[in-house]
Formats: C-alpha cells, sequence, structure tokens
C-alpha cells in the first residue's frame, strides 16, 4: 500500500496535469484587439486571408492593421504576410468574437502561415494541416505574437518539420501543436520567446514537442510536452542557455527532459519532468543548471548527470528510479543535491567513476532493494545532515571512492549492514 506521502504528491500532481490539460488543451478564443480605420474583413470584403493581406497599403505601416475574420470557414490557403515596413505598427490577423476560422493548406504549400515580417500577431485561428508540408506556422522574423492558435494534422499526413517554428522576441500563449513526425515548438535559434499556457504533442524518436535549439532567456510557463514515441523526449535543449521553464509538465516515452551538450544555466521550477522507460531528467555536458521544488520520475532512474554535466543544482525536489536509481552521476563533477527525496528501486543515488566533488545535504536516500547509497571510484564528495536507507546497505564507498566525507547523517541497512568501506582510501564519517 503506498504511503500517505506518495498519495499526497500523486494528488497534487494529478490536479496540476489535469489544470494544465484544461488550460491548454482547448485554447481560449480570442477577443479581437485590434480595431480601427485600418481593418480588412474576410468574407466580407475579400474572399481570403490572402487577398485581405495583399490589400494592405501602404506597405509601410503608419497605423495597426487589422485583418479580421467573421466565419467559421475553412481557407484553403498558405497566408504568407512579408514586404512591409512597421514603422512602429503591427499586422493582426485575428477572428472575430463568436468564430473559429481554420487555414488548410493546399499541396506544395510551406505552412498555413508563412510569416517573415516583424511585428505580426496572430489571433483565435486554427491550422489543420492534411497535406505534407513543413510546418504550421514558420515565422523567421521577430517579435510574432501566437495566441490562442491550434496547430494539428489531420489523419497520417500534415507535418513533418514543426508545427510552430519561430524566431526571437516572440510570443507564444494558449496555443496548441498536435502534430506526428515533427516538433511541436521549435524555437530555432531564438532568443527571448516566451511560451505560456500552451500544449505540444507528438509521436517521434528524433524529433520533440518542444525544441531549444541553441539561443537563450527563452521562458516557459504551464507548458503541457508530451512525446508518445517509446523513444521520444518530452523536452530538448541543444546549446541552449538561460532559458527556465516553470510549472510544466514535460512527458517523453523514454526522457521528460534531455539538455544536451552546451545547454548552461538553464532553469527547471515547478514542474514535472517523466520519462517512462529511462528519465525523467538528462543532462550531458551541460553546466550549471538548476531544478527546484520538482518532480522527477523516470522509468529508470529520476535524475541522470552524465558525463561533462558539472554544477548543476537540484533542490527541494523528488528523484524517484522505479528500477535503478533515484540519481545516478557518471562522470559528474561538482553538482549539488540539497533538500531532496531520491528513492531508487536499486538504489537512491549511484556515483559511477569520475564523479568528483558533488555534494548532497539534507536529504532523504533510500534504495528499496540493495543501497541507499552507493559511490564507486568516485572522489571528495559529501554528504552531510541526511537519511540513508538500503534495501541491503544504507552506504557504501567501494573501489577508489576516495576522500569522500559523510557527516551529521543516519545510515541504516535494512538487512545487512548501515555503513561499508571497501578498498576506498582516506574517507571521514563523523556524527
Amino acid at each position: 500500500m503506498s504511503s500517505p506521502y506518495a498519495r499526497a504528491r500523486a494528488r497534487a500532481r494529478n490536479v496540476f496535469i489535469a489544470s494544465l490539460l484544461l488550460a491548454s488543451a482547448a485554447p481560449a478564443r480570442a477577443a479581437v484587439t485590434c480595431t480601427g480605420a485600418q481593418t480588412y474583413n474576410v468574407p466580407g470584403t475579400y474572399a481570403t486571408i490572402s487577398l485581405a493581406v495583399a490589400a494592405i497599403t501602404p506597405t509601410t505601416l503608419t497605423e495597426p492593421v487589422c485583418v479580421t475574420i467573421g466565419d467559421d470557414g475553412t481557407y484553403a490557403e498558405q497566408v504568407t504576410v512579408q514586404g512591409f515596413t512597421n514603422n512602429g505598427s503591427s499586422i493582426t490577423i485575428q477572428a472575430a468574437p463568436g468564430f473559429t476560422p481554420v487555414v488548410s493548406p493546399p499541396a506544395l504549400s510551406t505552412a498555413a502561415f508563412l510569416i517573415a515580417n516583424a511585428s505580426v500577431n496572430v489571433q483565435g485561428i486554427s491550422a489543420v494541416i492534411s497535406q505534407s508540408v513543413p510546418y504550421g506556422v514558420w515565422a523567421s522574423s521577430g517579435y510574432v505574437s501566437l495566441s490562442s492558435v491550434s496547430v494539428s494534422t489531420s489523419g497520417n499526413l500534415g507535418i513533418y518539420t514543426a508545427g510552430v517554428r519561430i524566431s526571437s522576441w516572440s510570443a507564444i500563449s494558449y496555443s496548441s501543436v498536435t502534430v506526428w513526425g515533427a516538433h511541436g515548438f521549435w524555437l530555432d535559434g531564438a532568443t527571448a520567446t516566451a511560451v505560456a499556457f500552451s500544449a505540444a504533442v507528438n509521436k517521434s524518436a528524433t524529433q520533440y514537442p518542444v525544441f531549444l535549439d541553441g539561443g537563450k532567456n527563452n521562458d516557459f510557463t504551464a507548458l503541457f510536452a508530451r512525446n508518445s514515441h517509446v523513444s521520444g523526449y518530452g523536452l530538448y535543449a541543444l546549446g541552449a542557455d538561460s532559458n527556465t521553464v516553470t510549472q510544466s509538465y514535460l512527458w517523453g516515452g523514454s526522457r521528460g527532459a534531455y539538455l544536451d551538450t552546451g545547454s548552461d544555466y538553464n532553469a527547471i521550477s515547478l514542474s514535472t519532468t517523466i520519462g517512462n522507460s529511462q528519465y525523467g531528467l538528462y543532462a550531458v555536458g551541460a553546466d550549471s543548471n538548476t531544478v527546484t521544488q520538482s518532480y522527477l520520475w523516470g522509468g529508470q532512474s529520476g535524475a541522470d548527470l552524465a558525463t561533462g554535466a558539472d554544477y548543476n543544482s537540484i533542490s527541494l525536489s523528488t528523484m524517484i528510479g522505479n528500477s535503478d536509481y533515484g540519481l545516478v552521476a557518471v562522470g559528474a563533477d561538482s553538482n549539488i543535491v540539497k533538500q531532496s527525496y531520491l528513492w531508487g528501486g536499486d538504489s537512491g543515488a549511484f556515483l559511477f567513476p569520475g564523479s568528483d566533488y558533488n555534494a548532497i545535504s539534507l536529504s532523504t536516500v533510500i534504495g528499496n532493494s540493495v543501497y541507499g547509497l552507493f559511490a564507486w571510484g568516485a572522489d571528495s564528495n559529501t554528504v552531510t545532515q541526511s537519511y540513508v536507507w538500503g534495501g541491503q546497505i544504507g552506504g557504501v564507498l567501494d573501489t577508489g571512492a576516495d576522500n569522500n566525507s559523510i557527516s551529521l547523517s543516519t545510515m541504516i541497512g535494512n538487512s545487512d549492514t548501515g555503513f561499508l568501506n571497501q578498498d576506498s582510501d582516506s574517507n571521514t564519517v563523523t556524527q
């Protein structure tokens, strides 16, 4: 029977997931935010959205321009916005109150919305892709806003690169992407783009619901990302720095969140990351990242800090490894875990060779069947003010695990001994 603690966490997690689904799966209908003399009405004055955009004059804008769609019709077109000089103004393509128009681009299109102009807003419109095209929305210019926009495929055809590919200084809110073999939100070298109260769902081993491809200082709030492929990742960051993820839910068939080489100074907080078959969080060659007040669950390990994942910090968090380890470090140095709960089906925390100068403090470390803490060939690590429990042995310092320090801690081995030092030198256990 599960403990009251586990049941409470499960209830809280389920409520959190449900709130995200309600917030993001059915985007709120956008109200008209653009009004004025420069309003182009579809289908009243113009038969298509593209004709309305083409009619905008002058091309050097003198005031905000509105293209307002006043029906629930399906528009079989690619809407392209380019060639305008903003002059401090913007172009807004929006649904009128009470309507949800659909853009469904024909074969050989690039996207439902191809935006190569800064300061463009799209609100309250659905893009349903029934032909094989690269994108739902591709915005190559900055300062683009998508609000209450949904992008989806129809059947097995549809988008094959990304539901939304977006650049810098842009915003996505109350929007959703549902694709198969494509990225959901692809932030392509983006800087300072914000994604809030939105969802991305896909099923791919090589493409991701959220892809941070370089770039920095992007922000994700109340994001729901799910990749149902058995080898898929919920969020994948490559060479992406100083991004933040908060109050979000990341689920991957393999890994929940993957911070790959050069993804540094990122922050995950108040979030749930689940890797169904492997790791809740996986970091390799990624430094100085922080995780706080989050729940990391993996089919193997809750968190895996691999080679070169150094100077990272995990605090006030829960790490659950269903079959293996709550936390595993392999060649990862100078990481900090504090005020956290680590539980592994095998061991609570496992430090492999080359994992040096790491610190665990004020934490509970439980290995359900074998060891609470196991360090093998791992040097100069510290454990302080912690509770370490193992199904067999509480804490083990094995071959070549030297110069480690355990202090002010409790170590309990349920069937064997609380602590074992084997072929390891210059370690200290005190108080």
